[in-house]
């Protein structure tokens, strides 16, 4: 859920002009709510130039999930058990899982 208060610093009339459904944004967490199944996030508080980065970070991610999609086909693993036992510990070593697939090309 995103308060309209958190969507921008400036003042707006329309919020349809801003935020439209299946957009993809750049979000901060601000609080989760376990009990009632709410996360808080906010738009306001994600700087410029910050944005770039969380994107190149996210499209890596993707790479690394289809990655991992194919591999538990292919092998017949489960995929959170190839997460927990390959990706995390890629993650830990390497920053991302993405640079470490990309290190085994070369």
């Amino acid at each position: 859920m995103i308060l309209s208060s958190e969507i921008t610093r400036k003042r707006v009339k329309y919020l349809k002009k801003i935020v439209k459904e299946g957009k993809e944004e750049v979000l901060r967490v601000l609080r989760v709510d376990s009990t009632q199944g709410y996360i808080d996030l906010s738009k306001k508080s994600v700087k410029v130039e910050e944005v770039e980065d969380f994107k190149e970070t996210y499209h890596k991610s993707k790479k690394v999930d289809t990655i991992m999609k194919n591999l538990a086909i292919k092998t017949g693993k489960e995929l959170e058990w190839l997460y927990q036992n390959i990706a995390w510990p890629l993650y830990k070593t390497h920053g991302h899982a993405f640079e470490a697939f990309k290190e085994c090309l070369k």
